[in-house]
């Protein structure tokens, strides 16, 4: 593996550089694309100024549909004005002539979004158990996030006042959406199914008509990242269904698209935390969603701020530099469904990331507890990332690294929707070697482990504490 996924034909509107139009396909790759590929970056970010080619200070926005393409109004990215608030920026984008005018945007066709899918079936319910109890809490209008259950007999508020942030942005990041699809995918009839598929539109739905137009806690990064995966999977796990309703599946497109450039216009404001990792996934899937030139930016961007913030927020020791276990484990589960979708699709990752998300797992295995949870230093809590095995799993599957490996099948059923049949049987074959407790320095990031004869391990965090004790985190 040499090359990262941007390598792909990735190609710079001529209208955002100033270039002349070159020629398709593998004529239109030069030793200058990653200059280019970065210009799309700064383009999406509006945080710098346009390279100095005598373009104009506007891009050319696209819709793609029926036979061609379709050229709008120039849609405005000079450089923002400092004090320009994020509601300010969003109503001037969806504000720009040719927004009210779209055409349904067009996807790919083929893109391995969950792969593991087919192979999802009524033996793996018990593996499946807390996501279908969530999925039935859904259906009954109830909604628990950190360890707080909270009810909307009426109408869902997506602004409920009285309940923190964090709260607020895992209720508008539509995770059960998620949980209702894994429902569907192991129903025992088609009524059953049919019954989850209201479940899942009714919540998209009245997400889409309740929660505010591009502003409040819906339109920051943190929620929009996570949103525009789960409404891809949405569409993934009932990809029939959408078929025989058009309406609804434009109704979720139009949406899904107009979230992703929202993301694309405001993430480069995002700190170098988790979120922003997040941010390059959600932009990623996106851009691998959808088709066109916009969507190919999207792509560019998003594979830009993966591997960029791979580098930038994990040490040498495999630990992130926010030293907060939780925020470890959602970085990694990103990484990790990443480089399951490119090996799903033949495209190749840069060795070092491969190596160094490998060593996120191998830094996560030795921080663990002896029962397999993580520990709770700087503001960690449990249930918020997904469990530590599923993680381990899916890393033994991906890099074939037995001391990584759990016993007997994929534990939970996210390894096998991301990694796929071929996964599963990686995993299996895997020898299961474990390695003896001996101590650990991970000094870079600053925790020790030191073992006891007994089983017992002392974690000791020995390193700077994060600033803060944000609230926000999550």
């Amino acid at each position: 593996m040499t090359a990262g996924p941007a390598a792909r034909s990735r190609r710079v509107s001529p209208a955002s550089t100033g270039e002349k139009e070159r020629p398709k396909g593998d004529a239109a790759r030069t030793p200058g694309a990653p200059a280019r590929r970065h210009a799309v970056v700064q383009i999406l970010h509006g945080n710098a100024a346009l390279p100095s080619t005598g373009a104009p200070r506007s891009a050319r926005v696209r819709a793609w549909g029926g036979g061609g393409v379709a050229d709008l109004q120039p849609l405005h990215i000079g450089r923002r004005p400092e004090r320009a608030g994020l509601q300010a920026r969003l109503r001037s984008l969806f504000a720009a002539p040719g927004w009210g005018r779209r055409i349904e945007p067009r996807t790919r066709y083929g893109e391995p979004f969950l792969p593991g899918l087919p192979a999802l079936g009524r033996q793996h319910v018990g593996d499946a158990r807390a996501l279908l109890e969530r999925a039935e809490a859904v259906r009954g209008r109830r909604f628990k996030f950190f360890g707080r259950t909270v009810g909307f007999p009426g109408r869902i508020d997506w602004e409920p006042r009285g309940l923190p942030r964090p709260w607020r942005i895992a209720l508008n990041s539509l995770d059960d959406l998620f949980s209702a699809g894994v429902a569907a995918a192991l129903a025992p009839t088609r009524e059953v199914r049919a019954g989850w598929y209201e479940v899942a539109m009714n919540l998209a739905r009245e997400w889409l008509t309740g929660a505010p137009p591009h502003s409040g806690v819906a339109w920051e990064v943190p929620a929009l990242s996570r949103r525009i995966p789960n409404l891809i999977y949405l569409q993934t796990f009932f990809a029939r269904e959408l078929r025989d309703d058009p309406g609804a599946r434009r109704t979720l497109r139009e949406s899904l698209y107009t979230q992703a450039a929202a993301l694309a216009a405001t993430a480069g404001d995002q700190p170098a935390d988790h979120w922003l990792v997040a941010a390059g996934r959600a932009l990623f899937m996106a851009g691998r969603f959808f088709d066109g030139m916009e969507a190919r930016g999207w792509l560019d961007a998003g594979t830009a701020l993966l591997w960029s913030q791979l580098r930038e927020q994990i040490h040498e020791d495999g630990g992130h530099r926010g030293r907060n276990p939780v925020a470890h484990a959602l970085v990694l589960a990103d990484y990790l469904e990443i480089l399951a979708f490119l090996r799903a699709s033949n495209d190749d990752a840069p060795p070092w990331a491969c190596k160094s998300v490998k060593s996120m797992a191998d830094f996560l295995a030795r921080l663990l507890h002896p029962d397999g949870e993580l520990p709770l230093f700087h503001d960690a809590a449990l249930g918020v990332s997904l469990p530590a095995r599923e993680l381990l799993a899916t890393a033994a599957a991906l890099f074939h690294e037995p001391s990584l490996a759990s016993a007997g099948e994929l534990p939970g059923v996210w390894p096998l929707l991301v990694l796929g049949d071929a996964g599963r049987r990686a995993h299996a074959n895997l020898p299961r070697r474990r390695e003896g407790a001996e101590p650990r320095a991970l000094r870079r990031t600053g925790f020790y482990v030191l073992p006891g004869d007994t089983g017992d391990v002392m974690l000791l965090d020995g390193g700077t504490p994060p600033p803060g004790g944000d609230p926000n985190l999550f």
